[in-house]
């Protein structure tokens, strides 16, 4: 089984390089041999059919992001679902389908709306962890919860749980998160924090930080507030601009921001909490070229991920410009697999210099999720630095 694993490894890490001739090379001395168990199986044909560049998969989906439902009771000024409040709520059909599918997963990662406003949603938690390889991600506002639920959170297996903090300070958290109470916010996290500690959970905290005109003077703030209250990650991300919020940004506050990401970057580098910055810059910017220049798929989302989204629709990830609806259509997830949306998605990947608009110009992902869940390996592994 280790050795089955250790290829998934070094072809996960030859595709991210661009290496898919080597990839490759691994597949074929495993494919007469292919173990039982389903997950690596699939796991490694998938990483086969990333190497071949295959936009119609055999294999299944690795990462499902599942947006459950619009409902939420806070009214954040950047919303892009506060017009459309009440009006979805994951089909039911679907919940069977993604039940169907744990077997081959490494992650989910769940998000409404509020996602604790669902009153079954910490039982079907449950159900997923049964799933041991399953790391769970949760998007919330952690406003809703109650300590009983806390409790039951936090003796899940494997939850990384994603508090929505856009302010550092109580006045500028409560002028964005309309509707939310930063006392509130921190008596939760506290509560958490106390029930983690009694109870020996392995439950990880991190932070997604909207870079918006309000906020942006907090950058290196919430580095503080994170290390204060025990969260592992910051990820700080570009704002969508939507038709009540114009996130426009003139050249000094564009400075400004740069200045205070590289502070964040220092500040936590000495206080040890991981950084991800989904937001323009020159490094962002540096690696698309690069992987566009030297051949590289700039990313692999659309072979290994898929995305249930808000109003019906799928595409294989959050920042994924073109996306098709599934609710008229009726249709299953394994036929939203290798519709053909996800197939021109592979296409246009696997030969960017095309001219077609299916992909976000502005998507800062590029794949940089591509090793989420995987054992850790060292930088120098397989040569590479």
């Amino acid at each position: 089984m280790r050795n089955y694993l250790d290829a998934v490894i070094s072809m996960q890490i030859y595709n991210y390089y661009g290496k898919y001739n080597k990839a490759k090379s691994i597949y074929e001395k495993y494919e007469d041999i292919f173990p039982e168990d389903i997950y690596l199986k699939n796991k490694i044909l998938n990483e086969y059919e990333i190497s071949t560049g295959q936009f119609v998969l055999k294999s299944k989906p690795r990462n499902l992001q599942i947006v459950l439902f619009d409902v939420c009771q806070n009214n954040c000024i950047m919303c892009t679902q506060k017009n459309k409040k009440y009006n979805y709520f994951l089909p039911e059909k679907y919940i069977y389908e993604i039940t169907d599918l744990l077997p081959y997963l490494d992650t989910i990662l769940w998000q409404g709306g509020e996602i604790f406003l669902w009153d079954r949603f910490i039982d079907f938690l449950q159900i997923v962890s049964n799933y041991k390889r399953i790391t769970q991600s949760i998007i919330t506002n952690f406003q809703y919860i109650e300590r009983e639920e806390i409790i039951k959170l936090i003796n899940i297996h494997n939850i990384k749980l994603i508090i929505s903090i856009d302010g550092a300070k109580k006045n500028t958290y409560e002028k964005i998160r309309k509707g939310s109470s930063y006392s509130r916010l921190l008596k939760n996290i506290r509560l958490l924090n106390t029930l983690k500690e009694k109870y020996n959970s392995n439950i990880s905290l991190h932070i997604n930080f909207v870079i918006l005109k309000e906020n942006y003077q907090e950058i290196n703030e919430i580095i503080n507030f994170a290390k204060e209250y025990k969260f592992e990650s910051v990820s700080f991300i570009k704002c969508t601009a939507t038709p009540d919020y114009d996130n426009n940004f003139d050249s000094s506050v564009k400075f400004e921001i740069e200045k205070n990401l590289k502070f964040a970057v220092i500040n936590a580098v000495k206080k040890n909490i991981a950084i991800s910055i989904q937001y323009p810059s020159k490094l962002s910017d540096l690696i698309r070229n690069r992987n566009i220049t030297s051949g590289n798929m700039i990313c692999k989302f659309p072979w290994y991920k898929l995305l249930l989204a808000e109003d019906y629709n799928f595409a294989p990830e959050c920042s994924c410009f073109k996306r098709q609806t599934y609710n008229e259509q009726n249709i299953c997830i394994q036929d939203m697999w290798n519709s053909k949306l996800m197939q021109d998605y592979r296409k246009h990947i696997m030969s960017i210099q095309q001219k077609k608009k299916i992909c976000n110009h502005d998507c800062l992902f590029y794949g940089s999720y591509y090793f989420e869940n995987m054992p850790a390996v060292s930088l120098n592994y397989l040569g590479y630095k």
